[in-house]
């Protein structure tokens, strides 16, 4: 008889990886015929303590650091549990490509258990073998929270302060400038004949009006950010989204996708998947995409 390959994935980084990390790990689990097992050990603090680094350390390699992570393992923990009840695990590196990982999960060649480890920002995670999982997380968090969109013409900004200020991050992450944000925000209002403000959705409110003292004339409405659950879900209320370059928006674009019918529009950074978009994120300094539901790479608009 035989045996079942476990695919275990390991969750780190922030809200937004995680999903990520899901959505990928799912991908791999509905071509192979494996079996998914969620594990938080690498988001304790005794894994960290286990491996004698320092939490400072372990966060920032973890992305541990990210705002979201404490209070969504917090809070959304069971959300997740949900999804994978009954499932039992899968494992890959993130070293491997996709045909690597593939082939690591056949049932000739896999060794029965296969960790999953690492940062898997790839197209995977949002193509046809992922939908189930998205669908999934929609309609949970729209049966748990009572989400209604905002009208068609409304735009949401997100802005990620937070640890995206510090200037290794912004090394990192190609950081796109608050006014460049705020100029594609007002842009694509204007062009959607929009009447309601610009809804800015950020995790430090504060900073944000300290770096933007102008950014108040009327057309922009700063959202007071409680929690970094009820701005995910806020942004996944709005069919249009500027993003930042943030996974934490880019999953709530895809979510809002799936939730309203006319298919939620996201305005990228042209850094983000560069290498799925090539030309067209090279041309242009924001590229619009409309995230569909069995396609991918996204299309600019």
């Amino acid at each position: 008889m035989a045996t079942t390959t476990t695919l275990e994935l390991f969750l780190q980084g922030g809200g937004g990886n995680q999903l990520i990390q899901q959505a990928y790990a799912e991908s791999l689990v509905s071509q192979s015929g494996s079996r998914l097992r969620l594990n938080t050990l690498l988001l304790s603090p005794a894994w960290a303590a286990l491996r004698r680094v320092t939490f400072r350390q372990r966060s920032a390699w973890l992305g541990a650091d990210a705002p979201e992570t404490r209070p969504w393992l917090r809070q959304w923990l069971h959300l997740m549990r949900f999804y994978w009840a009954r499932r039992r695990g899968l494992v890959v590196h993130d070293g491997l490509s996709d045909h690597q990982a593939q082939a690591l999960l056949t049932p000739d060649a896999a060794p029965g258990w296969v960790p999953l480890l690492g940062y898997f920002q790839r197209a995977q995670a949002f193509g046809p073998a992922s939908e189930a999982f998205w669908l999934r997380l929609a309609e949970r968090l729209r049966y748990e929270h009572r989400l209604q969109p905002y009208a068609s013409d409304q735009v949401a900004l997100h802005v990620r302060l937070g640890d995206y200020l510090l200037p290794k991050n912004q090394r990192l992450y190609a950081a796109v400038s608050i006014e460049q944000q705020l100029h594609a925000a007002l842009t694509w209002r204007e062009r959607l004949g929009g009447q309601a403000p610009l809804q800015v959705i950020t995790d430090d409110p504060v900073v944000f009006r300290r770096l933007c003292p102008d950014a108040y004339r009327g057309d922009v409405r700063l959202m007071a950010s409680s929690d970094p659950q009820q701005d995910f879900l806020t942004l996944c209320c709005h069919r249009r989204i500027v993003a930042s370059n943030s996974t934490f928006s880019l999953c709530a674009g895809k979510v809002a996708s799936v939730l309203w019918s006319d298919a939620g529009t996201i305005l990228l950074p042209r850094h983000w998947y560069r290498d799925q978009l090539r030309d067209a994120c090279q041309q242009q300094e924001w590229t619009q995409l409309r995230f569909v539901v069995d396609r991918w790479p996204l299309k600019p608009r």
